[in-house]
């Protein structure tokens, strides 16, 4: 005979791992919400305004053990701009770092969203 005996709380931690996993996707959302405002607003603006209307978030997603949240700026130039170019006549323009810049505060973001889900996760 096969006793599961003692596999309850074994079953409930993978449970609670479950639902904090859930509960991060939804918090990463709001993340990715303000991470794409605070890039915006270091975006420079230059002549149209289309690098700040390129940047955007998908929704955050489980990968595996992981919750992913994809940030990007689909702006042929983004990459130029955010980190600096050379020029047709052999000068440099420094980068902006619009986009770079934003990843301590979102660093800060995500840390703060994963002790939130937890705190709620343990409360219930």
């Amino acid at each position: 005979m096969i006793s599961t005996k003692g596999l309850e709380k074994e079953i409930a931690k993978f449970n609670r791992a479950d639902r904090i996993q859930d509960e991060l996707v939804s918090e990463m959302n709001k993340v990715g919400l303000a991470i794409v405002a605070d890039i915006k607003d270091n975006t420079p603006i230059g002549e149209t305004g289309f690098l700040k209307k390129g940047t955007d978030f998908e929704n955050a997603y489980k990968d595996g053990k992981d919750v992913a949240l994809p940030v990007y700026n689909n702006v042929e130039y983004a990459a130029h701009v955010n980190y600096g170019h050379r020029t047709v006549s052999g000068g440099y323009v420094p980068g902006t770092y619009f986009f770079t810049g934003a990843e301590p505060i979102g660093k800060e973001m995500v840390k703060r969203a994963v002790e939130k889900v937890i705190e709620k996760v343990n409360a219930e």
